[in-house]
């Protein structure tokens, strides 16, 4: 089969063998060549393969030594940014002064200002002004009666509870005074101590007294019945929609003013050491 490719193949093939000089041999002569040690010559494509695979060899083991082995990480560092005041306040009738060390409850007022119940006092702090203002317990309360939750309502009152016997401290914005009306309740001096105490949207007061719980809307004391034993909740909080949650050890419960609802591991939540309950703007409950 004959096609054009090797028909010009086969025409500069005849060309390049006429064009050879005719060789003639009229005697064919042998000779030993005594023996040498030949040395390889390389080629260049040759050398030039070799010098790429010994960067390559030398690229892998840079690599190696860089990269570390398991468990040799390089701890992380961790930075801490300073704090710009560090404030030292001095418990009154203290021989030194000492810093508040205890904290048992805080809150944000409307304001942007922090409120926290220390063993020293309530503190009141300006986050505006890096500046805090300490009301001495030994003002607000008998001696030895320490103090235990704060909360802040949105008309920028600040509640705060004590612990044995247990009573509650409102703030007005000027001073502090006892809530008039707490102590009178029957249910309030037969317990120990308020473990809880949140306020709604609505600047009611809830708080966990016993085994009830007591709600103030600004005039009336209204006691409400809610288990059989103390205790029954250490956090409470109030949702956008004034629905009250209340977090036990064991269980957490929801009440819309009217009925309860309990939530316990048929829910999904643990059987027991359930810690603090929080809602978020949205509504949606953190445990």
């Amino acid at each position: 089969m004959n096609t054009p490719l090797l028909d010009q193949l086969r025409y500069y093939g005849e060309h390049f063998q006429a064009a050879l000089p005719s060789m003639e041999f009229d005697e064919i002569t042998t000779r030993s060549i005594p023996s040498v040690q030949l040395r390889p010559v390389w080629t260049r494509p040759v050398w030039v393969a070799a010098v790429a695979a010994a960067l390559i060899v030398v690229a892998i083991g840079l690599v190696a030594l860089l990269t570390p082995l398991p468990g040799d990480e390089a701890e992380p560092v961790v930075t801490t940014p300073t704090i710009p005041v560090q404030p030292v306040v001095v418990v009154p009738d203290a021989a030194a002064p000492r810093p508040i060390d205890v904290t048992n409850g805080i809150t944000v007022a409307p304001d942007g200002s922090l409120w926290a119940t220390t063993e020293a006092g309530i503190l009141h702090w300006d986050l505006s002004a890096m500046t805090p203002t300490v009301y001495p317990a030994a003002d607000l309360l008998p001696a030895g009666v320490p103090l235990g939750g704060i909360a802040a309502a949105p008309d920028g009152t600040i509640w705060a509870s004590t612990w044995k016997p247990p009573q509650l401290l409102r703030f007005d914005g000027n001073a502090w005074s006892v809530a008039n009306g707490f102590e009178d309740l029957a249910v309030v001096n037969a317990a120990e101590h308020v473990t809880a105490l949140a306020v709604g949207p609505d600047n009611v007061l809830w708080v966990a007294v016993g085994k009830t719980l007591v709600r103030f809307d600004g005039a009336t004391w209204e006691v409400i019945e809610v288990a059989r034993q103390r205790d029954w909740a250490h956090t409470l909080e109030v949702a956008p929609d004034e629905t009250l949650w209340a977090a036990g050890w064991e269980e957490v419960r929801s009440f819309d003013g009217i009925t309860w609802t309990r939530y316990g591991p048929e829910q999904g939540l643990p059987d027991e050491g359930i810690g603090s309950i929080a809602v978020s703007p949205d509504g949606t409950v953190w445990i």
